[in-house]
């Protein structure tokens, strides 16, 4: 994973590369996440823009939610709603 932005401030943009072992619309490479305070209004938001939903959004056990998406040119990129701690 990694993280941008300095320790205890908020940070916006983060990543992994991963490697699928499932089928289905999952990139093997490097992907982005951007970190939101609202998981549902920020796929709202990318829908209306002309970007589509990939993944729906799905539970990290003890972490958060993502969801990913593809903008208008067809790249792929996450949202991420860490869980409180």
């Amino acid at each position: 994973m990694v993280e941008t932005g300095a320790e205890g401030e908020m940070r916006g943009i983060n990543g992994g590369i991963v490697k699928p072992d499932r089928e289905g619309p999952w990139p093997g490479n490097m992907l982005f996440y951007i970190l939101v305070d609202d998981l549902t209004a920020y796929r709202k938001k990318i829908v209306a823009a002309g970007g589509k939903i990939r993944v729906e959004m799905q539970k990290v056990p003890g972490m958060g939610k993502f969801s990913l998406f593809t903008d208008p040119e067809g790249r792929m990129m996450g949202l991420w709603k860490a869980k409180k701690r």
